[in-house]
């Protein structure tokens, strides 16, 4: 009987350079409601939620929004580059198709957001979003686990302040 992981929220994993990933402060947007390990991005210098494909990735919050008016109160956000290593379930709508393979690493996929969590969309090759740069080591090797968890990068073209942001 195959493992099914628990989706749970995405988090920092590591750098490609072993530093310290790159943090900046960011006033929350009005009426926010996204969790730790969500995306947000920058909208007249304030923090939203990114809640669908397609918008530009800032980095991932550190904080609960706290739902207030705009400006109030300052949120950690771990900035979206080419050294952040991010980890996190796959998802696909079919459970018994949400797995992944070896030949997943490299892949780029847009991402799904649902219950307040962001993942990798493995059914989703048209809104490039992040790219799999590795599987989660206590899932290698094993091709049957449903919503595995991996690891990955936001890719420049989905960066605000990368390619994006040009």
């Amino acid at each position: 009987m195959a493992v099914e992981r628990t989706l749970v929220p995405a988090w920092v994993s590591r750098t490609w350079s072993g530093g310290s990933p790159p943090l900046m402060w960011i006033r929350e947007a009005n009426s926010q409601s996204f969790k730790i390990g969500q995306f947000v991005y920058q909208v007249d210098g304030y923090a939203t939620v990114v809640a669908t494909d397609g918008v530009v990735i800032l980095g991932m919050a550190l904080a609960d929004a706290t739902n207030v008016t705009s400006g109030h109160i300052m949120i950690p956000v771990i900035v979206a580059c080419d050294d952040v290593i991010y980890g996190g379930n796959i998802y696909h709508a079919t459970k018994a198709s949400a797995v992944v393979t070896q030949v997943s690493v490299g892949t780029k996929y847009g991402l799904y957001v649902g219950d307040n969590k962001v993942h990798v969309d493995i059914a989703d090759t048209t809104n490039d979003a992040v790219v799999i740069v590795d599987r989660h080591w206590e899932d290698k090797g094993d091709d049957t686990i449903i919503y595995p968890r991996v690891e990955f990068s936001v890719i420049p073209a989905a960066q605000q302040f990368g390619a994006a942001g040009d």
